[in-house]
């Protein structure tokens, strides 16, 4: 059983598959950070995982890397495992 931090980088090259979360078994109180180059991919990326059922995500724990400007950002967004 997990009880610490998990972190995916999503990005267009390498996903993350909701097969490979699913044989993780995580303790109450888990956390879970998601990584992505854009802010609408994190969304997305919490709904195609199907994280929602078991993942409480709020837009306060929603982070953006502060990056020189000829550098992109890179978005987090940090969840709390219910069960």
């Amino acid at each position: 059983m997990l009880s610490t931090v998990a972190c995916c980088f999503i990005s267009a090259v390498a996903q993350c598959q909701r097969p490979f979360l699913a044989q993780f078994k995580f303790a109450p109180g888990s956390r879970l950070c998601l990584v992505c180059q854009d802010r609408n991919t994190l969304r997305q990326e919490v709904a195609r995982l199907d994280l929602e059922e078991h993942w409480r995500f709020r837009l306060r724990d929603e982070f953006q890397t502060a990056n020189s400007p000829d550098e992109p950002a890179l978005y987090f967004l940090t969840g709390k495992h219910d069960d």
